[in-house]
């Protein structure tokens, strides 16, 4: 029944049919320059790509890249094989969105990317029946209170424990061999920047193992020695941080050898404290140079002056590294004002509109021509 869904939804894209029964535009080519460096980030948790019209509003897109959510919230966007994972409620019972829409973005020559969201398995507004710690609350991170962290941030896996490694494991091979002509991955890994995670059972006892030390006694703020030790355990927790990115980055490249592998970061991560850096542990940086990683995609809130020179920032921080990596900067539209001006100061060769509402697909013309301006007062030429 799911292979017949498919078979009528692929045929009524081609024709320019919708879901409900309306003609839709013709895909049309671009009209709005090159494309090659413009992109799309499609919001699947909020936007139904199960609805052919949609699909067909994203392929008339002026992009040469087009990012998809497979892994977001401890869920899958497909059917998948997991005994803990489960699939988005949206997408239950019908076509795989994802092997409908591979050929026909091939066929516009757009390349395909999944995306992964590794560790942040509960979201705050998700309701409770989504929560993947109730089946298997022992894959949490936690705070030193015991909890899971602020409940406005939701709940976090644990980056050091071996069975949200497997799991993750078996999430990028899925995804990796249910989807061949994918172009690459993007991972995310990140804990919450208002608490520090990694007082978990199995937190403290990998770093007992590692170290002799249980982080329950460590002193935060002391002595020089104290000072010491505590940077011993940041060092450990970063460096186990960038082995999960590299271990599901060699993975992925394993069973698609001409995937890439890239990973979403904040820009402004290194002007952090080295408190707070301890905190979401996301040093992409250090994943580029030691995990094989190809892009890292920077998101920041761009409309804050005070980022407003973020991804230049970022930018010489990696031409100092002499690392050759691909850079993008992740847009939400629409943008303000601020957000363009950051764009302007960025000159960023390469663009990634992210999308979260359905309604601002049609507006195309609008914000790509926002954003050539913006791109275009930077002096770059696309």
């Amino acid at each position: 029944m799911v292979q017949i869904t498919r078979c009528i939804l692929l045929a009524c894209l081609a024709l320019g049919l919708t879901s409900g029964g309306v003609w839709a535009a013709p895909l049309r080519e671009p009209d709005i320059g090159p494309v090659q460096e413009r992109a799309l980030w499609v919001d699947a948790t909020r936007v139904d790509l199960s609805n052919a019209r949609i699909i067909t509003q994203i392929l008339n897109q002026p992009i040469g890249r087009l990012f998809v959510p497979c892994f977001v919230g401890g869920q899958t966007l497909y059917a998948t094989k997991s005994t803990l994972f489960r699939q988005m409620p949206a997408y239950r019972g019908k076509a795989d969105v994802l092997q409908t829409l591979l050929p026909l973005a091939q066929k516009r020559h757009i390349q395909v990317y999944a995306f992964l969201d590794c560790l942040h398995w509960k979201k705050p507004e998700d309701p409770e029946a989504l929560d993947v710690f109730l089946r298997s609350p022992d894959l949490a991170e936690h705070s030193t209170e015991g909890g899971c962290g602020l409940p406005a941030d939701g709940k976090y896996a644990s980056p050091f424990n071996p069975q949200v490694i497997l799991r993750l494991k078996e999430v990028t091979q899925e995804i990796a061999e249910r989807y061949p002509g994918l172009a690459g991955v993007v991972f995310k890994a990140r804990l919450p920047l208002g608490t520090v995670l990694g007082y978990s059972a199995a937190a403290r006892l990998a770093y007992i193992q590692a170290k002799q030390i249980d982080p329950f006694d460590l002193n935060l703020v002391g002595t020089p020695d104290d000072l010491r030790l505590t940077g011993e355990w940041v060092d450990w927790r970063l460096a186990r941080m960038a082995d999960l990115i590299g271990t599901l980055s060699h993975l992925f490249k394993k069973v698609n050898r001409q995937g890439k592998t890239a990973v979403l970061g904040y820009a402004n991560f290194y002007r952090l404290s080295a408190g707070r850096r301890n905190t979401t542990l996301e040093d992409w940086l250090n994943w580029s140079l030691s995990a094989g990683i190809d892009e890292v995609v920077l998101e920041a809130r761009w409309e804050d002056p005070i980022n407003k020179d973020a991804y230049s920032s970022a930018r010489e921080l990696v031409s100092r590294a002499n690392k050759s990596l691909k850079m993008a900067m992740l847009l939400p539209v629409p943008m303000s004002k601020e957000t363009l001006v950051a764009v302007s100061e960025a000159a960023s060769k390469t663009i990634i509109a992210l999308i979260d509402d359905a309604d601002l697909l049609p507006q195309a013309d609008v914000y790509w021509k926002d954003i050539s301006e913006a791109v275009a007062k930077s002096g770059q030429k696309e």
